[in-house]
């Protein structure tokens, strides 16, 4: 675990309480195959793999995740984190629209847990 991993994992762990998903498998690790050009932001050097409905995420970051690391660029490194665990919530409704031959009953039925785990996150937060 380099230092950028061991600054992320509370990071994560925080977000993941904020968001519910403390019952999510979450790693973090470097993958030395992202290349992107210049002018990305540090949201265009993170991937995450989501193994639905086993609830297990994987984010890979690049190289490029460590320069903005040591630049001090904190802060879009944690919206990057956090727009990635987000894709959690997101990712039982694009499964059922796209993976699966839906009807709209079972597409509304996600919306609607969907909706149900946003309220509640956002009511976590507001109460």
């Amino acid at each position: 675990m380099n230092q950028f991993e061991e600054w992320a994992n509370p990071i994560i762990k925080e977000y993941q309480d904020i968001l519910l998903l403390q019952d999510h498998l979450v790693s973090i690790n470097l993958n030395d195959r992202f290349e992107f050009e210049e002018g990305y932001t540090s949201a265009d050097f993170f991937e995450c793999t989501i193994i639905y409905p086993y609830k297990e995420i994987s984010i890979k970051y690049g190289k490029r995740v460590l320069n903005f690391y040591t630049e001090g660029q904190l802060d879009s490194l944690k919206q990057a984190i956090l727009h990635e665990l987000i894709h959690c919530l997101t990712e039982p409704l694009y499964s059922v629209g796209v993976d699966r031959y839906a009807t709209a009953d079972w597409l509304n039925s996600e919306r609607e847990r969907l909706t149900d785990h946003i309220a509640n996150v956002l009511h976590k937060i507001i109460k």
